[in-house]
Formats: C-alpha cells, sequence, structure tokens
C-alpha cells in the first residue's frame, strides 16, 4: 500500500488517526512534510510520530548521530503536525547488556535533545520495547524530570519482560503520551511426534484474542487521561492483514463503547 491508499483505509476503518514510521514516508523534506499535515487536517486525523529508526540507548562513540536523527525527526514531527515522538531502546536485555548503562545511555541521549523538545513542542514517548521494564522506564522519565519526556506503552511487550501487562500499565500510567494497543498467546512448542510441549512461545494474536487484559489496561489508560492515543500495533502473521485489522478496530471501538 502507498500511504496515500493507508490513509483511505483508516478512514473507511472509522479511526480517528495513525502512527507513522518512517518507513512509510516519500521523503523528509519540508514541502512534503506540510502536504501530510494537510491530508492529515483534512481526514480529520490525529498522528502520532514513530520516524526515529535508531535506538536511544546508544552508547557515547555514535550518540552524535543518534541525537542528529533524533532532531531530524522531532523537527519533521512538529511540520507534519504531531504532538508525540515515539522512540525505543534499541538492544535486547538478554543479550548479556549491561543495564545501568543502557539506561544513563537513555538519559544522556534524551536529555542532549531537550531543547529541541521545547522548540518544537513535541513529547518523546519511549516505548517498553522488550528492552526495559515498567520500572526501569518509569525510573528513566523521573530522572530526566521533563514534562516532554513519557512512555510509549506497548500492551502486550511487558511479556517480553516477564511482566504482568496489567501491572506494568498500572505502573507506567501516569507517564504514558501514546500506545500500541495489542494482544499475544502463548502457544506449545511440540515435540516431533506433535504430542508432548517441549515448552512455550509468544506470538501475535489478534485483539481480543490473546491473554493481555486489554479492557484492564484500557480502563487504566482511560481513567489516566482521555487524550492517550490508542494505536493499534498488530503482530499475528495473518495472510490478509486488512481483514485483521478490520477485526482489531472493531474489537477496540466495542471495548470504548462498553468501558
Amino acid at each position: 500500500m502507498t500511504l496515500d491508499d493507508f490513509l483511505k483505509r483508516a478512514k473507511q476503518l472509522g479511526v480517528d488517526g495513525v502512527q507513522l514510521e518512517g518507513m512509510h514516508l516519500e521523503s523528509y523534506r519540508r514541502e512534503y512534510l506540510r502536504s501530510l499535515k494537510e491530508k492529515f487536517n483534512q481526514l480529520d486525523f490525529f498522528i502520532v510520530w514513530s520516524g526515529v529508526s535508531q535506538g536511544i540507548s546508544a552508547s557515547e562513540s555514535v550518540r552524535e548521530e543518534v541525537k542528529k536523527n533524533l532532531q531530524i525527526n522531532i523537527e519533521a514531527a512538529n511540520i507534519a503536525g504531531a504532538k508525540v515522538c515515539r522512540v525505543f531502546g534499541g538492544f535486547s536485555r538478554w543479550d548479556g547488556v549491561n543495564l545501568e548503562e543502557q539506561m544513563e545511555n537513555t538519559i544522556a541521549t534524551l536529555k542532549s535533545v531537550l531543547p529541541w523538545m521545547e522548540k518544537y513542542r513535541i513529547k518523546i514517548a519511549i516505548e517498553n520495547h522488550g528492552d526495559f521494564t515498567s520500572e526501569e522506564l518509569v525510573e528513566i522519565v523521573k530522572s530526566i524530570g521533563s514534562e516532554n519526556v513519557g512512555i510509549n506503552l506497548d500492551t502486550a511487550n511487558p511479556l517480553a519482560v516477564f511482566e504482568d501487562p496489567l501491572w506494568a500499565a498500572e505502573r507506567v500510567a501516569p507517564y504514558v503520551f501514546s500506545t500500541h494497543i495489542k494482544d499475544f498467546k502463548f502457544v506449545p512448542v511440540l515435540e516431533d511426534n506433535g504430542r508432548f510441549p517441549y515448552g512455550f512461545k509468544v506470538v501475535g494474536a489478534e485483539l481480543g484474542t490473546g491473554i493481555v487484559d486489554l479492557p484492564g489496561i484500557i480502563r487504566i489508560l482511560k481513567n489516566q487521561s482521555e487524550e492517550i492515543p490508542l494505536c493499534i500495533e498488530n503482530h499475528t502473521g495473518i495472510t490478509d492483514e486488512d481483514k485483521s485489522m478490520e477485526k482489531c478496530v472493531s474489537y477496540l471501538k466495542e471495548l470504548l463503547e462498553n468501558l
């Protein structure tokens, strides 16, 4: 799909806005970004910017490069009419990394672009990306101490760091600027005879068909603020992605109506 196709389909599904990745864009030229803003206004869409392609837990040796990438995306988000720019740590906590160092790097990177956030009136939302726990993310946000730095809550990713998604949502809710509304399920990893499980793995599921307590999490977020955007992220691997997304949108609309 082209970006225009995507926006047209989103409007047909009756959503209120979209979250865009950098890969969706034709360019970062100002004229192009202004034309995007016009399209969003015509569609009456909010937009969450997600163009940052590099992890922000960058070591000092590459921090300047990451800082420039952040600056470009903060300015682009402003031109396109976004209020929030989503970022991520960009490491796996299971690769033997020094977590304290990753937290320090993340704090240093974000502090380096605070003047840009203020200049362009953009908030940064750090995603729980299967790297930091909810407790670590809250500690990072508090350490920076800026009202422009918060969290992008992915509702299923707490499972990747062995946290209960509902418990994680409760912890981060006061700091949430944006979301990935997502569901996961556990499936058995079977032996060759297809009978006895070696264990289990976590895979994507359509909203409402997995193990994440989405009603509970959405209720927590709505009690925190009606302004938090609920952006569906679908990781099912289903071939007919359009039909799958249609089901997810329908589920979330019904859930919101019944809260």
